[in-house]
């Protein structure tokens, strides 16, 4: 009985804790100066982050080389609470970097993954007078890190949450 309940115990703390390679930055939107974090799940270590910016023909900004790798695991309740991982990579946004949008590929065992965010300048109207709207919120109602979204068919056991 005893090891019947460890073993349900043990089952109970890995369904809790789950590791994914994936990643995340602690903000989708930054300005030139503002320092962007990089929070970074993969079994390859070292590892390396490629930055991109979009374009017609997407270009290679840096590359950020001997970053230490490692799985993060993020609690059932991440979907609420935030995943809370350890930054992998901090970076300052320098002026040089164009106002737009990037991407930042890293590799995992099944593949590259990457993250997007939006860098604008440190004042702002200086470098154009077009706003760029980003439907980051919409790409959070869908994501179903920790187990919900904010849709029934990818969240766990079918239900919802009404906060992500």
């Amino acid at each position: 009985m005893k090891a019947l309940l460890l073993c349900v115990l043990a089952l109970a703390f890995i369904s809790i804790l789950k590791a994914d390679e994936t990643g995340y930055v602690n903000k989708i939107s930054v300005k030139q100066g503002d320092t962007l974090q990089f929070h970074v799940s993969t079994k390859i270590d070292p590892f390396q982050i490629r930055i991109f910016k979009y374009n017609d023909v997407d270009s290679l900004v840096t590359t950020i080389s001997t970053i230490p790798g490692g799985e993060r695991a993020y609690p059932d309740s991440s979907f609420y609470y935030g995943c809370n991982w350890p930054v992998s990579y901090s970076i300052v946004i320098p002026d040089n970097w164009l106002p737009g949008v990037y991407y930042a590929e890293f590799p995992t065992s099944v593949g590259s993954k990457d993250v997007v965010f939006m860098i604008s300048p440190r004042v702002r109207g200086s470098y154009s007078k077009i706003l760029y709207l980003s439907s980051a919120n919409t790409w959070e109602a869908y994501n179903p890190i920790g187990g919900k979204s904010l849709y029934t068919f990818n969240s766990s056991n079918g239900v919802a949450s009404y906060k992500v």
